[in-house]
């Protein structure tokens, strides 16, 4: 809200104020998806703020929005899954949710023995590097 008002312009320490009450009691910690929101915020937005969140506030954050979110894997496994239940009805071998070695994510759906993977993505967005039509 300060941000769109243009309040962080003209309050510079109010919006100092407002980072380092977050974190202070135990409040924050029936919004800790929004609070790690808000640090995600912090670090894109106001880099320039001289104020850190508290690591416990991050870190508690960070697994309630893995959680929520269902890991590190697949945001969307019903669409992933309904993907990969096509792949069967053609024949196409395939493995879905495999485990990349070395790190904590998963492909969605791996093809054959070779590194062919789809990802499914909750977003589109055309190629602008073709021409249409």
């Amino acid at each position: 809200a300060m941000c769109l008002t243009g309040g962080a312009a003209s309050h510079p320490r109010l919006l100092l104020y407002l980072f380092r009450k977050i974190g202070a009691g135990t409040a924050w910690e029936a919004q800790k998806v929004r609070v790690f929101q808000l640090w995600i915020c912090q670090q894109l937005q106001f880099p320039w703020l001289d104020c850190r969140l508290r690591h416990r506030c991050i870190e508690g954050g960070l697994r309630a929005w893995s959680l929520h979110r269902r890991g590190y894997g697949c945001p969307f496994p019903e669409e992933a899954r309904e993907v990969a239940a096509e792949l069967s009805a053609l024949g196409v071998p395939h493995r879905c949710f495999v485990p990349v070695p070395g790190s904590p994510y998963e492909v969605d759906v791996a093809i054959g023995r070779r590194k062919d993977a789809l990802l499914v993505a909750s977003e589109l967005d055309r190629n602008t590097l073709q021409p249409v039509g």
